[in-house]
């Protein structure tokens, strides 16, 4: 059976046998209910575990489950620091999985120059859009998102930090 990670298991939580986990992407819903059986273990070895309960912290960045028949903090130690696994194609059903990567995320940080080789801005945050991606750049005290479509973007050098871009007439004006 082929599997997807999906998350990590990182400490017990309480005494009870509850986990504290993360998972790779956003839910869909807090499905317990429907939940099949989460693999733990490596994408090589893994064994399944059936959820009983789950629960989001305050901050929602990290979750609380209990598995069947981990009881107590003593069974749920063993699973601490091993990966969430959940057979492939069924992630589709609980989680959003086709958020939109950028070709350029590796950019951020990095100098955005002019044709001229003027200083625009420095990447702040990079934007994936289905056109294009575009780059947010502070440029003269304002925020400006500048596109980084393939027919614009003229070099990028990653030994200096720097990419060369055609600015379209006017974005900087307005």
């Amino acid at each position: 059976m082929e599997v997807i990670q999906v998350g990590k298991v990182h400490k017990v939580h309480g005494i009870r046998g509850w986990l504290k986990i993360s998972f790779s992407y956003p839910l869909t819903a807090l499905w317990v209910d429907e939940l099949p059986p989460l693999l733990l273990g490596t994408e090589a070895k893994n064994l399944p575990y059936f959820p009983e309960e789950l629960s989001a912290t305050s901050d929602e960045q990290y979750f609380l489950i209990k598995f069947e028949g981990i009881d107590s903090p003593e069974e749920a130690v063993m699973l601490t620091g091993k990966e969430l696994f959940m057979q492939l194609g069924r992630e589709q059903e609980f989680f959003v999985t086709d958020q939109e990567e950028s070709a350029y995320d590796f950019a951020m940080g990095y100098m955005l120059l002019s044709e001229t080789g003027e200083f625009i801005g420095t990447i702040e945050d990079i934007e994936a859009m289905p056109a294009q991606d575009l780059a947010k750049v502070s440029h003269r005290g304002k925020e400006v998102l500048i596109p980084l479509a393939d027919e614009l973007v003229l070099t990028v050098d990653h030994k200096a930090r720097t990419i060369k871009v055609v600015i379209p007439d006017g974005l900087l004006s307005l």
